[in-house]
């Protein structure tokens, strides 16, 4: 069984890599593809081979799959240095689009799965400005894709007042 899972991977690999990455298959394998394993390794390679200079958002994923790749490496500097890397690609892309829901949601769930030392935390600002843009006055600027990753990460993460998991209960039952 892994052997096919192997083998499939390798088959969506060529074909993402023959037609250019959209941004629901990026999303897809940073959400779906590392489940279990040290980090978001798959992805992280197929970006680095990819020209992101001109797309913030899959410049983002390259660097919030790279700091995923901490989780691998055996020593504190060598994991320090990959997360570093990774970091400072997702901060240029947020530097360049502030007001992307998707690239500020990457960033929140990096830093909702670091340790506290690392001394990179925006958590607050970003989980504000997530969940406004969440509100029903600005709900169509998030694709019903990424909205319902934003929800189920929140009710699972419980870092949320009641009103505000109540309010993403309301979108959830709404959408």
């Amino acid at each position: 069984m892994r052997i096919f899972f192997s083998i499939q991977l390798v088959f969506v690999s060529m074909a993402l890599f023959s037609q250019g990455l959209s941004h629901q298959e990026v999303r897809n394998l940073y959400f779906e593809g590392w489940e279990g394993t040290c980090g978001a390794t798959e992805l992280s390679t197929m970006l680095e081979n990819q020209d992101v200079s001109d797309d913030v958002v899959l410049l983002a994923y390259k660097g919030a799959a790279q700091t995923t790749l901490a989780n691998c490496k055996k020593t504190p500097f060598s994991k320090l240095s990959v997360f570093n890397e990774g970091k400072d690609d997702l901060e240029k892309a947020i530097q360049e689009d502030p007001d992307n829901v998707e690239i500020r949601f990457l960033r929140y769930t990096i830093q909702t799965n670091i340790p506290g030392f690392l001394n990179y935390n925006n958590k607050e600002e970003d989980r504000k400005f997530i969940l406004d843009r969440l509100t029903l006055h600005n709900i169509s600027s998030v694709d019903a894709d990424l909205r319902k990753r934003i929800i189920h990460y929140f009710e699972s993460e419980g870092d949320l007042s009641e009103e505000e998991m109540n309010n993403i209960k309301q979108l959830t039952a709404g959408g």
